[in-house]
């Protein structure tokens, strides 16, 4: 019986390291992460929920919040990833009025590879948020 209950744990930890080094892959988050859902709870307020600007908390802002419908069809026609992961995560001197959420997504972290091959470590949740937002586009 203690050698099963060894073995056990011994396959666990086995497990829990293959998921750990699973955000070293491009595109292999180590846990599921739902960006639908970190919207609502982080954006809808402000952004509404269909994402044009349009949420509860817009009218008393300073700044209208931007239609995230819209971000591709300011960029010609293609989704601008890389700034909005930067812009979600808050890159130091933007000076917009957002908040920097990338920080407090949960989700583990995995490797982000950037248009010019950068590999960069980023959370999961800002990866799968960016990738709700995407599909916003209209």
């Amino acid at each position: 019986m203690r050698i099963l209950h060894r073995l056990g744990l011994l396959l666990g930890a086995v497990v829990l390291t293959g998921c750990q080094g699973a955000g070293s892959f491009p595109g292999v988050t180590p846990f599921a992460v739902d960006g639908a859902a970190i919207y609502t709870d982080n954006c809808m307020a402000c952004h509404g929920g269909s994402g044009h600007g349009d949420g509860v908390m817009a009218p008393g802002l300073p700044v209208p919040p931007a239609d995230l419908t819209q971000l591709a069809a300011h960029n010609g026609g293609v989704f601008p990833r890389d700034r909005v992961i930067a812009f979600v995560y808050g890159a130091p001197g933007q000076g917009h009025v957002m908040p920097d959420f990338g920080s407090r997504l949960d989700g583990g972290v995995v490797v982000h590879e950037t248009p010019d091959g950068a590999r960069l470590p980023t959370p999961a949740g800002l990866l799968a948020l960016v990738d709700y937002i995407e599909t916003l586009q209209q």
